[in-house]
């Protein structure tokens, strides 16, 4: 069994990020199948400034036609337009605005229900700084 040697008081808390403009960097794009069977991306993004530098937050989007403008988001803020051809791995070290929310999820056996951060919107790195009203 492998030792554990952590200080938890230096270790993030990443289910605790309230909402806010974080400015992120992607650590990684992978693809996987969502619970309705459709292709979709996992995308994991760690926060590099501010409070909660190093907390990690994930956000996924569907390959879906229907729902292409969520992953055309995360492209256009990484700073890509037009037609991609792009290995996701060279997407890695990319920063962006990521604006956080909170939902909450229902645990499918105990109904227990969580409040969890959430990704709202994906926003160029340009924009940290500004104010939500200057969009």
């Amino acid at each position: 069994m492998p030792k554990l040697t952590y200080n938890l008081a230096d270790t993030s808390d990443d289910g605790n990020i309230p909402p806010g403009r974080y400015l992120c960097k992607l650590k990684n794009v992978k693809t996987a199948i969502s619970h309705t069977n459709n292709e979709m991306l996992i995308w994991k993004w760690e926060i590099v400034d501010g409070d909660h530098t190093c907390a990690v937050i994930y956000d996924s989007t569907t390959l879906q036609t229907d729902y292409l403008g969520y992953f055309k988001r995360r492209m256009v803020a990484l700073g890509y337009s037009g037609a991609i051809d792009e290995d996701t791995k060279d997407l890695k070290g990319k920063l962006a605005c990521l604006i956080v929310g909170t939902r909450e999820i229902k645990d499918k056996d105990t109904g227990e229900i969580t409040t969890v951060p959430c990704v709202l919107d994906v926003l160029p790195a340009s924009q940290y700084k500004q104010s939500p009203d200057s969009k």
